[in-house]
């Protein structure tokens, strides 16, 4: 199935706000991207449900298998685009990496993602991410990407960078958890830069 944000026809947007999304699958070196499934919950939940990886994210540890059915079709909402990461080697899915917040008139979006903590360190973050991006800058009218962490998360932020967003700002109190505000960091890539930065 195609992204309705797909083939840079500005048009397609505007129908964001009020239909679900269904992704177009990509493909990096060791992972396939595509629409995530029901039959994804098992992967998931085995992760999802340790404290070490919600520490950071603003949801709280899965308690069984049906919180995460609930939360794979959270990712069904509009404005939202969301990807499994299959692993080609086991065909595991260890993480998912999703487009959020997408508004059509300005052309922006948020990226994030989550993986297992048995792969942590291992570049798949960032290497989804990249290929999201790049599917975004040449395949979509999408000009602008966010990404945003809290301020501790040191992973997370190399991430970001390290598939070319710039950190702009500190943004206080942004969102809550659990009745907490937290601050996050906030970084941006434009269309421009990342072309710029694939002709350097």
């Amino acid at each position: 199935a195609h992204s309705d944000i797909q083939r840079r026809r500005p048009a397609s947007l505007t129908m964001v706000t009020s239909q679900r999304l269904h992704p177009t699958t990509l493909e990096s070196d060791r992972l396939m991207l595509r629409e995530l499934s029901p039959s994804d919950a098992e992967d998931i939940f085995s992760y999802a449900s340790k404290p070490e990886v919600t520490r950071y994210v603003f949801w709280n540890p899965h308690v069984n298998i049906e919180d995460t059915h609930r939360y794979i079709l959270a990712f069904a909402k509009p404005r939202t685009v969301a990807w499994a990461m299959q692993h080609k080697d086991t065909n595991r899915v260890i993480g998912i990496v999703f487009l959020h917040s997408i508004n059509p008139h300005k052309r922006t979006a948020e990226i994030a993602y989550n993986v297992s903590p048995q792969v942590w360190r291992e570049g798949y973050a960032t290497e989804a991410a990249r290929r999201v991006l790049e599917h975004c800058f040449t395949e979509t009218n999408l000009d602008t990407i966010e990404g945003t962490c809290m301020t501790d998360h040191d992973a997370s932020a190399r991430v970001l960078e390290k598939a070319g967003l710039t950190f702009q700002t500190i943004k206080a109190k942004t969102r809550r958890k659990n009745g907490v505000a937290y601050d996050l960091k906030y970084f941006t890539l434009t269309r421009t830069r990342w072309l710029e930065a694939r002709t350097a």
